[in-house]
């Protein structure tokens, strides 16, 4: 997949100096949507033949036009990555949503960051990483973002290490952690660094009594999560 490109010192200069005046954000955007544009042009390969996967490019000037036409090619570079192996670029994609177009479309980023949950292919880590670069996002308001993501019904499914992390985020918001980092550090699992939460009946089969302290650990959680959210 297309990864952000590295800002310059200049560009890291004249974003720090911004003043509030909205060339950073602007700048920074441009940066990622030069990530976005290289992700909805990308030649891959598929099991027969390798295949261009856009048959329109989506341009800077299309993303930046404005909310509807942004959002507009955002969502027709998604369409055209419903492969197997495209959760990298689906992703990226809902991160522009977020970074680049903003909260009127917060609905989208979230069912497009839970639609990955449900494809076989996905990589547990980026799901955490990826909701830590969305809640970071500057000049969007990451509370609102993870209120919609903590509170929605998906969050039950949500793989132990992207809950762990959402904790984390929830806990920078207030003096007092919702959940001490000691007890996130401290959570265990025998299956490895993560594992997919629909593979938690083998993993239940494999280490029973550890698999249940975890998966009741992580219900505890987001129960706490949530509760805090609520206020927010």
């Amino acid at each position: 997949m297309a990864v952000l490109t590295e800002e310059s010192a200049a560009e890291k200069s004249n974003f720090k100096n911004s003043r509030g005046n909205g060339y950073g954000l602007r700048l920074r955007q441009r940066h990622f949507s030069g990530s976005v544009l290289t992700a909805t042009t990308t030649t891959r390969k598929t099991d027969q033949d390798t295949a261009t996967t856009a048959t329109e490019k989506t341009t800077l000037n299309q993303v930046h036009s404005g909310p509807k036409t942004g959002s507009t090619s955002l969502r027709a570079a998604y369409s055209r990555f419903q492969g197997e192996y495209d959760s990298g670029h689906r992703l990226l994609l809902a991160t522009a949503q977020w970074q680049i177009i903003g909260p009127d479309n917060l609905p989208t980023v979230v069912d497009w960051y839970y639609a990955e949950l449900e494809r076989k292919n996905w990589e547990t880590w980026a799901m955490a990483r990826v909701l830590k670069e969305l809640a970071a996002t500057r000049g969007r308001d990451g509370r609102k973002l993870m209120k919609a993501i903590i509170l929605d019904r998906r969050f039950d499914t949500l793989n132990w290490k992207a809950v762990e992390q959402a904790a984390r985020i929830v806990n920078s918001y207030s003096a007092k952690a919702a959940i001490p980092e000691e007890e996130l550090s401290a959570a265990y699992s025998p299956n490895g660094f993560d594992f997919h939460y629909g593979a938690k009946d083998e993993a239940m089969k494999q280490y029973p009594r550890e698999t249940k302290l975890l998966l009741d650990q992580l219900a505890r959680w987001r129960s706490i999560l949530r509760s805090r959210m609520r206020k927010v």
